[in-house]
Parts: structure tokens; sequence; C-alpha cells
């Protein structure tokens, strides 16, 4: 079965709509001389002659333009499917994975300007506490933002800071050392940050917290109740504080770890794209 030679078909398309090899050349980006050669070529493979060439010019005959007629109803028909594909792809459903806290303090309240940046695709936000790589992007909590595989960039900074209800620890002042006096809040999958904050706050080992849970969320929930001091994300909280159902302790704060938007490296479809564009347009 004989090869489609498309290159060689291309070409004598081009020669026969602008009607010489010299403008053929220029629109295909190659010289005149390699135009005239595949041409010749072609001819040679095909058996019979494409053109006339009297006078320096070229005069397409019957055969060159039925090649012509097709190649140009081939290229149409690429073209169809390849813009097919591409709606496709812009529009093809989308997840993105976040940790609860991130999802309910940060993007619940951002999910209408979210949608309406990736219409018409369709999106989802997943909110899992373990990482799983079936979904498109992600939202990952971490001290570097480096993942094998990822590409990612930082979104917030989690700034954190000892935080209480005031039913627990009055209006007054409540410097660093006195924190230790109260109940302490932790999370479970981050049992090292309440020592992290002593230790930079230049105080003895810290206490032993009293209550922990799986969730950051469910700590912060249990301060506002007044049942102990939790570390909270002063930008995440930041509607508890403005309120006054918490309260920021001390005047140490912790920056260890960030959120970051993740996506797997080399990903480019337009629909993850324009997801990673509008993630990184929210950065401070």
């Amino acid at each position: 079965m004989l090869r489609l030679p498309f290159n060689a078909m291309q070409v004598v398309e081009s020669v026969v709509r602008l009607g010489s090899f010299s403008q053929a050349a220029r629109e295909l980006g190659l010289s005149e001389s390699a135009i005239s050669n595949s041409v010749r070529r072609f001819e040679r493979d095909l058996g019979l002659p494409l053109f006339d060439r009297r006078g320096g010019r070229v005069h397409a005959r019957r055969s060159a333009v039925d090649i012509a007629t097709a190649t140009s109803e081939a290229n149409g028909v690429l073209r169809s499917a390849l813009d097919g594909l591409s709606r496709d792809a812009a529009t093809e459903p989308i997840t993105v994975a976040s940790t609860p806290t991130f999802a309910t303090r940060w993007l619940a309240a951002r999910m209408p300007d979210f949608e309406a940046s990736m219409a018409p695709t369709k999106t989802a936000v997943s909110s899992r506490v373990a990482f799983s790589d079936d979904a498109d992007l992600w939202v990952r909590h971490g001290t570097t933002g480096r993942w094998p595989g990822l590409e990612t960039q930082r979104l917030l900074v989690d700034v954190k800071a000892p935080v209480a209800a005031p039913s627990l620890v009055g209006n007054g002042t409540v410097r660093d050392r006195e924190v230790a006096r109260f109940p302490l809040i932790s999370v479970e999958a981050r049992p090292d940050e309440w020592p992290k904050w002593f230790t930079v706050a230049g105080l003895d080992a810290a206490p032993t917290a009293r209550l922990s849970f799986d969730v950051t969320a469910n700590c912060w929930e249990a301060a506002i109740s007044g049942s102990g001091i939790a570390l909270g994300n002063l930008t995440l909280l930041e509607e508890e504080l403005t309120s006054g159902a918490l309260r920021p302790l001390g005047s140490t704060r912790l920056e260890t770890h960030s959120y970051f938007i993740c996506r797997r490296r080399g990903d480019n479809r337009p629909a993850v794209m324009r997801a990673w564009q509008w993630f990184r347009s929210q950065l401070g």
C-alpha cells in the first residue's frame, strides 16, 4: 500500500493555489530549490508529470489540480477534527482535590468566581485529608512544595498563632508565657506544632495537648467553643478574628508550612491550565 507523501502533497497544493514555486516556498518556509526538488521526486514516484514548465513559469496539469483539491479537502477534515479535540479538551471536567480546611475556609467562598472563570468547563472540588492521584489539581499543605512529578506554586503562607475564645481567656493581654496555663488543642497529624511554637517563643517544653482532632477545622471549632487554645491560621480565620469569636494570643507567630496549588508536571491541557492560572491570580 502506497504511503501517503503528505509533505509533497502539501507542496503541490501550495504551488497550484499560489501559481508559482517561489510563492509556495515563501508560504511553506522553504527554499525554491527545495520546492522544485520535492515536486520532481513526487513526479518520479507517481510516474507522471504534475506541472508543465514553460518560459520560467509553471502550469498545473489536471493531475496536480486533483492532488491539490484532495489535499485541501483533507486539510479541512483534519482541521475540523483537531478543532473538535481542542474544544473537548477545553471543556473536559476537572477535579481539584484540597485539604478539608483550605476547601472550607478559603476555596468555598471563591467557588462562584472560580466556576465563572472555568465556564463552560465543569469543576468539582474534593475534600481529602490524604493525597491521592485521581484528581487534576491539588491544594497541598507542606514545607517546601516539592513533591515528585508535580509542579507547584505557593498560594498562602500558613502563619499560625495561638487563638482562643474570649470566654476562655478573657479580653486582657495573654502573653506567650501564659499560653501554657490553658488547655492546648492539636492536630493529630502534626503533634510537633505546639513544641515548635514553644521553641520559637523561647519557652520551656510544651505541655501535652489535652484535645486532638484529625482535621484542623475541628480544632478551631473546639477553640471557638472555649475548650482550649489552638494554633490557627490568621488568614483562614479572618472572619472569626474580626467578629471576636476568637482572639490571637501572644506575640510569637509560627511559619513552617504553606498551602500550594499543584498539577502534574507537563499537564498542559487547556482546562487544567485555566484552573492553574486562576489559582495563580489569587496570590496575595
